[in-house]
């Protein structure tokens, strides 16, 4: 960001961040806890989108974990180190690296953290949309899945970004067009010599009459554009202030 912003060079990040899951009490706990684990096993963990932690009452808490674990040994069998289809770390260094993190949290219930840390990606299980609809609209993230995880990032149609420490911007199918593109405005006005009779009002030499005159055309009629609107008042604005400038 530093060597762009030398040269004004516009940017589209994506920069990981937290994925949590939402469990409602009436997801459908078989199908939320296979797609959780595939999302999260899937190359070891290893994606930016991949599922972070649960969140889930107390009512479904056991039943979920149970599910989780009898998951995996769908998956991969009772050895899951032995497991064909189970990613591996590149090397032992990062080996090292995570199973270090694991000692540390073992047996201990965590709280907190990363509580101000932007979600590139939120997962929701439910079938309430009213509930659906207030975790649209009072959590703030990347991207949204309802029922699913990772998904989002195989569909080219919807944008892929992050927000906040996130990530800015997006990208994928049109949004990957539309980020490397700009945006140029073009207004084009006719150069007839009649129009100036009503340009005339706009220029100098300013009067009252004309303040008046512009202030009577800042309501327009019914069907007239709310642009031409916006630009009369800035009209007036500015003859007001040039008006107010010569008497001064």
């Amino acid at each position: 960001m530093r060597c762009a912003a030398e040269h004004l060079t516009p940017c589209t990040l994506e920069l990981g961040g937290k994925s949590p899951v939402l469990v409602a009490d009436d997801a459908n706990i078989e199908v939320a806890a296979r797609r959780i684990m595939w999302g999260k096993c899937i190359n070891a963990g290893q994606s930016c989108i991949a599922p972070d932690y649960v969140l889930c009452t107390e009512a479904i808490r056991d039943q979920l974990i149970e599910t989780c674990k009898a998951t995996l040994t769908e998956f991969y069998g009772e050895d899951v180190k032995g497991s064909k289809d189970f990613g591996r770390i590149i090397h032992s260094c990062h080996f090292q690296r995570l199973k270090t993190m694991l000692d540390g949290v073992k047996d201990k219930v965590v709280s907190g953290g990363e509580a101000e840390r932007s979600r590139l990606a939120l997962y929701v299980f439910t079938e309430d949309n009213s509930l659906l609809q207030r975790v649209l609209h009072s959590i703030s993230a990347g991207g949204v899945v309802h029922n699913d995880v990772l998904q989002q990032y195989s569909v080219s149609s919807l944008p892929f970004g992050g927000v906040g420490h996130s990530g800015f911007g997006a990208y994928h199918g049109k949004a990957s067009f539309d980020t490397f593109s700009h945006y140029k405005p073009v207004l084009c006005t006719p150069a007839a010599s009649y129009l100036e009779n009503v340009n005339s009002i706009r220029c100098p030499p300013y009067s009252e009459s004309k303040i008046k005159e512009v202030n009577k055309l800042q309501l327009p009629p019914e069907g007239l554009g709310g642009g031409t609107s916006r630009a009369l008042r800035i009209t007036s604005l500015v003859l007001q202030g040039m008006a107010g400038r010569r008497q001064s």
